[in-house]
């Protein structure tokens, strides 16, 4: 692993739930750590089919310097996009962990 691939501030969020005022369960994302990440897209893309319609979605990898906790389910905010971890697999040769993820919201701009 080389750090120098690693140029994205990651925020990884949990689900978390809370009590609210009137005793209801709310749940909300938390932030569980700040990391340094790299991002590849296109590496579990899909195509599907959704109500008579063709559904492509996008995959990518988010990888991250080796740290215990990470769990399918959480998200993972990266320069304005939010990614959904499906997948986690820890290479501890490389002390490092790739995180297979969904876009959730695709990045906007110009042109998108």
């Amino acid at each position: 692993m080389r750090a120098g691939k690693m140029r994205k501030r990651a925020v990884v969020q949990q689900l978390t739930t809370t009590t609210s005022a009137m005793g209801q369960a709310v749940e909300t994302y938390t932030t569980w750590a700040t990391v340094w990440a790299e991002l590849r897209y296109g590496t579990d893309g899909a195509e599907q089919y959704q109500a008579v319609q063709r559904v492509g979605t996008v995959g990518a990898t988010i990888v991250v310097r080796y740290r215990e906790g990470f769990v399918a389910g959480m998200r993972v905010l990266i320069d304005g996009q939010t990614f959904k971890v499906d997948a986690v697999a820890e290479v501890k040769s490389r002390n490092e962990v790739q995180l297979t993820c969904s876009v959730l919201q695709p990045r906007s701009g110009p042109g998108t």
